[in-house]
């Protein structure tokens, strides 16, 4: 039922001042990294389905995200700081249209998101600090989808999904003198695939599998000062990432599940060309969620999410809601 959410938390919104304690002992320094564009498991539930006629849908995303700690490649805390404390409120305005024109099997269509995001972070080791862009526009997405029309089998559906080929572009707030950023200052190439099932009438399983291809830039969030070394240019490593999600209708028009989202570089980050050695980003979380309907149209979905693996990125609770509304 929804589409496309730019979640804008930074994946390692501390990384320029973790890299600036351990710059020495890196031969090339990790200058720019995932995302500060992407969808973490802000969509889950009924993820598949979408519009099964021409029009318009708004969907609006508010997400906190109270990061507690910053991981290394190991997953361990790094000692640099003292009770590091990011967080980050997004609010995501989404439109989504499905055109008039006839295509076989579903409706072809377009979506544009745009991200309001106030970021704020602290750390009480003496002489370490970091700092957050405060309030400002996120990265804005836009691309071509095409939902399928439902499976139908013994009167209900069983199956709906929808591919999609979204670009991130980075017209986020910036300002180079600050650790966390609103943008992550590259273009990004997102095609996904969105799926549900539904194996039995009070029961559905879905997920969305995507494709990050980031492309270089000349900017990077505080880069650190190392005697002899000049940031050009940095690129982050593509990405795979999965949410997932399965929920039961316990109560009419209420479903409870779970929900979860695991993200993997595919490839390390460059600075001025060179691979950075161990700066892939793992993440798995996993948590509580609900759906209801509150109506023939509109829907909320409450997800809670709580760490399990993070490498390379800040660590910490997520909770995100969703509203729906076809017009």
């Amino acid at each position: 039922m929804d589409k496309r959410f730019l979640n804008t938390i930074v994946l390692s919104c501390a990384a320029s001042v973790l890299l600036r304690g351990v710059a020495a002992a890196q031969p090339v320094p990790d200058t720019v990294k995932l995302f500060s564009g992407n969808n973490l498991g802000a969509t889950s539930f009924f993820d598949g389905f979408g519009p099964q006629g021409p029009g318009f849908t708004f969907l609006d995303y508010s997400r906190f995200d109270n990061f507690t700690a910053i991981n290394g490649s190991r997953g361990t805390e790094s000692p640099n700081f003292d009770h590091p404390h990011i967080e980050s409120l997004t609010n995501v305005i989404h439109l989504s249209y499905s055109s008039p024109l006839s295509v076989p099997g579903g409706l072809l269509g377009a979506e544009v998101l745009m991200p309001l995001v106030d970021l704020s972070g602290h750390a009480d080791a003496p002489g370490q600090s970091f700092s957050g862009n405060g309030f400002d526009i996120g990265d804005l997405t836009f691309g071509a989808v095409y939902q399928a029309f439902p499976v139908i089998a013994q009167g209900r559906p069983v199956l709906s999904w929808r591919v999609a080929l979204d670009v991130i572009a980075p017209t986020g707030g910036f300002k180079a003198s600050d650790d966390a950023n609103q943008t992550s200052g590259y273009w990004t190439i997102n095609p996904y695939l969105a799926v549900t099932a539904l194996p039995f009438p009070k029961w559905e399983i879905s997920g969305r599998l995507q494709y990050f291809h980031n492309l270089a830039t000349g900017r990077a969030s505080n880069p650190p000062a190392i005697p002899g070394f000049k940031f050009e240019n940095g690129r982050a490593g593509d990405a795979v990432e999965l949410n997932f999600a399965s929920s039961y209708a316990m109560l009419h028009n209420l479903s409870f599940g779970i929900n979860g989202y695991a993200l993997t570089q595919v490839q390390d980050d460059t600075t001025n060309g060179a691979a950075v050695n161990d700066s892939r980003a793992t993440m798995l979380y996993l948590g509580p969620g609900l759906s209801a309907k509150i109506d023939k149209k509109d829907t909320i979905n409450f997800n809670v999410y709580f760490p399990i693996v993070t490498n390379n990125v800040s660590s910490g609770t997520q909770l995100n809601l969703q509203y729906i509304h076809p017009f």
